[in-house]
């Protein structure tokens, strides 16, 4: 985005008033964007996010990062007048920027869950084995793997958040500078314990509303759908008593389950 003098001066005036910190990194990434690159978009399916190619890149930013050290900072020169604005931290501000990362990777949860909540309903079950089968998979690749490779080192950091998921149902940020990628991984494990989480809510959801119906609901719905009636039409010639064991004997014959008459359904008008 293009900026005249003006509109930087005023946003220099505003930035320069805000005195929490993390106020300014919002101003920040809200105007000149916080991140230096872009990240592979998350998938819910590891073997795809942690593909060679998705690696490869993870490295280039990591290179990135520890090559030039990202500034965070951004200058605008007018007419010989500068205006910087700095959001590097210092060492009592790593955990608010950390926190930031972690909760703007985060907001990823919005897309995913929307993206993903037809197919959560409809295959909730087949989708929370699919995740639980990749999460074990990559977990013993790095268990048994004792090279420091790309896997094994991006891996960890994302177990790390799913562990926290798992655990705390917070993120845990540290107090250390962490590096952005770092910081993105811890962000999808966490946010993939968010997914694995919501899979079982669906199948959990799903599984009661399969429950059989109870013989209450059944003698209900039967009595709706005027079957009681019916019976009662078919067999005029019956008193009470044998009224009431015709429907209940029928009833069985057809649902499987003993009734008695306590529940008043052969009762006339």
């Amino acid at each position: 985005m293009t900026y005249t003098q003006a509109e930087i001066q005023e946003l220099f005036i505003k930035f320069n008033r805000l005195s929490r910190y993390e106020d300014r990194i919002r101003l920040y990434d809200q105007h000149f964007n916080i991140l230096p690159f872009t990240l592979p978009a998350f998938e819910t399916n590891l073997y795809n996010f942690f593909s060679d190619k998705n690696l490869e890149q993870f490295d280039a930013i990591l290179c990135q990062e520890r090559r030039s050290s990202i500034d965070l900072k951004k200058s605008f020169l007018f007419d010989k007048e500068q205006y910087t604005f700095s959001i590097k931290p210092l060492n009592s501000n790593y955990s608010t920027i950390n926190t930031y990362f972690i909760e703007r990777f985060l907001h990823t949860r919005e897309y995913l869950f929307a993206h993903h909540q037809e197919d959560e309903n409809n295959d909730a079950e087949q989708l929370l084995l699919a995740a639980k089968e990749m999460v074990a998979v990559l977990e013993n690749k790095i268990t048994h793997d004792l090279r420091r490779n790309a896997l094994t080192q991006y891996a960890t950091v994302f177990f790390r958040g799913l562990s926290d998921f798992n655990t705390w149902k917070v993120p845990t940020v540290t107090t250390r500078r962490k590096k952005i990628i770092e910081l993105y991984m811890y962000a999808v494990g966490f946010l993939y314990g968010e997914y694995m989480h919501a899979l079982q809510y669906y199948q959990s959801k799903k599984d009661a509303d399969n429950l059989p119906v109870g013989i209450e609901e059944k003698l209900l719905l039967l009595q709706e759908f005027g079957f009681i009636d019916a019976i009662r039409n078919r067999f005029p010639f019956l008193n009470k008593a044998d009224l009431d064991r015709k429907i209940a004997e029928i009833i069985y014959r057809i649902t499987g389950e003993k009734i008695s008459s306590f529940f008043g359904v052969t009762k006339r008008g």
